[in-house]
């Protein structure tokens, strides 16, 4: 009997101090105003209200290719990646329901992998990290205790949900937009979450844009061709990466897998792509050295600090 109570003791202290790490872990100020559930799930809520200028909305591809202080670095825009990994159309509603309402952004890119993505065959293991993620998210976050000891302003989400990746494992397979042609189709249920998104954009005024991101494996002509229409039927924008050849993606040099995600450097030449293309719409002021995203400035020091050292 002893034994039991002592067994039982242990786990009941482990737990509180699971969570109490779990706590102190996750952005005070997010916690405060949406809860110790939503804080854990959608990182972009540490953010001050109102500071994002765009929202980039998809999955891997997204996280692989956008590096939005490399962005603000160069034109002062704020950009934060709200993505997953294999993230279905029915999670990216629900992440940008929540965002919009917190940040109000002028420009939603949306990445038009997820468009095709059949959430029945979404892997079972990334289900299984949401959930975790989502009830246990000290997992998640455990890296932010360096920023308990080293600083005492409310943690900084220093990438801004880019994963930064130096590794190469180049590909030759240079004419995969017309090789890889493969039957495909754009799913009803991704289009009735889309068209729920679209109204919601409207409705807080977000210009919205879909975009390809560089992919030997997500990305083929037909695809492409689907989408153009798709696109074209709502009067939206799509710019498919794939086929732009002013990127200058050199693939033995800037993927980390072969083809499927880019490292760094081919997110250095996707995110300069994209700061251009917002510098030339004309529609965001640039922030640097503005008191109010002094945390942009410290996230800057600290992002190139960080890859400096890699």
């Amino acid at each position: 009997m002893k034994n039991f109570l002592k067994s039982t003791l242990f786990i009941a202290i482990f737990i509180v101090l699971f969570y109490f790490f779990s706590f102190l872990c996750l952005p005070k100020k997010s916690v405060k105003r949406f809860g110790f559930y939503k804080s854990s799930t959608y990182e972009i809520l540490s953010e001050k209200e109102d500071t994002i200028d765009v929202l980039v909305l998809g999955d891997s591809l997204v996280y692989a290719s956008v590096s939005p202080m490399e962005i603000y670095g160069e034109y002062g825009y704020t950009l934060y990646d709200c993505a997953g990994p294999a993230e279905i159309f029915r999670d990216a509603y629900e992440y940008f329901e929540v965002a919009v309402k917190s940040q109000h952004p002028k420009l939603l890119i949306i990445e038009g992998n997820m468009f095709f993505r059949d959430e029945r065959k979404r892997p079972k293991d990334e289900r299984a990290k949401k959930i975790i993620s989502n009830y246990l998210p000290l997992l998640e976050h455990h890296d932010n205790w360096k920023h308990l000891l080293l600083s005492k302003d409310d943690k900084i989400v220093v990438e801004k949900g880019y994963v930064a990746n130096k590794n190469i494992e180049p590909s030759n397979n240079f004419d995969y937009m017309i090789k890889m042609d493969k039957k495909t189709s754009i799913l009803d249920k991704n289009v009735e979450f889309f068209e729920k998104l679209l109204d919601l954009a409207n409705e807080y005024n977000v210009k919205i844009v879909i975009m390809g991101f560089p992919s030997q494996k997500s990305w083929y002509k037909s695809k492409h061709d689907l989408m153009e229409e798709f696109a074209s039927k709502y009067n939206i924008e799509f710019i498919d990466l794939n086929y732009e050849e002013s990127l200058g993606i050199d693939w033995t040099v800037d993927t980390k897998d072969n083809g499927s995600h880019l490292n760094y450097t081919g997110a250095k030449k996707v995110s300069k792509y994209l700061g251009n293309y917002l510098h030339e719409l004309g529609i965001l002021e640039d922030h640097r050295n503005d008191s109010k995203y002094s945390d942009w400035d410290k996230a800057y020091e600290l992002h190139n600090k960080v890859l400096n050292e890699k």
